[in-house]
């Protein structure tokens, strides 16, 4: 079940440099919402354990839901 938070990060890494920094690795914005969206989903996946910590399962979803958040402003404000 670590796995999922592995996918977390990496996906929270690639979202949030495509949306923050601006980094050109996607056509349109909703590539790295979607993204961000697939790291929460795999760190809810990680819930039910009870071996793994609360704040990494807590940092996992954040570092997801602020990129992903920041995407959709951006995408509605255009």
């Amino acid at each position: 079940m670590k796995i999922g938070l592995y996918m977390a990060l990496i996906c929270g890494i690639l979202s949030g440099a495509c949306i923050f920094f601006e980094v050109p690795l996607f056509p349109s914005l909703m590539f790295p919402v979607m993204i961000g969206m697939l790291g929460i989903i795999a760190t809810l996946w990680t819930l039910p354990n009870p071996d793994i910590s609360h704040m990494l399962k807590l940092g996992g979803i954040l570092v997801n839901v602020f990129p992903v958040i920041a995407g959709l402003i951006q995408i509605f404000t255009r």
